[in-house]
């Protein structure tokens, strides 16, 4: 794994990260002035994972032109997954903050499921009960 972090005057990539043919996993963090990623990068076909955070310019452009990632299986833009996009599975210890994000919006969407399938219980035996009581009514 990769990580190029905290290099806020960082204005370009560096033109030797497409020969690191091997890279399986890379991260870019508070790069703010970072404002795209190196031509060859479609080489990198053993890169399994990208997560890039707070770098708003180089997010953008790259969800704008996802030509040089789209052979990327697994990855994270400002936290945002990119569409028809495996989801990460796990975070690392050492980088969690790169990877913190991702799952955020997981965990976000997580909550919201288990809260409405709390209330449709909630409802289903509401109903449930009323049907009981409405049925001991009749029989008086």
């Amino acid at each position: 794994m990769l990580v190029i972090g905290d290099c806020e005057n960082f204005t370009t990539s560096p033109e030797w990260l497409p020969c690191l043919k091997s890279l399986q996993q890379l991260g870019i963090d508070n790069c703010c002035k970072l404002l795209s990623l190196p031509e060859g990068m479609q080489g990198l076909t053993a890169l399994r994972q990208l997560n890039i955070t707070l770098c708003p310019d180089l997010i953008r452009n790259c969800k704008e032109d996802r030509s040089k990632i789209a052979h990327v299986p697994e990855v994270c833009l400002g936290g945002d997954r990119l569409e028809n996009q495996i989801k990460i599975r796990y975070s690392y210890d050492s980088h969690k903050k790169f990877w913190k994000y991702c799952w955020r919006e997981e965990e976000l969407r997580q909550q919201e499921e288990e809260k409405r399938r709390r209330i449709q219980e909630t409802i289903r035996v509401a109903l449930s009960v009323q049907r009981k009581a409405l049925g001991f009514i009749e029989q008086e």
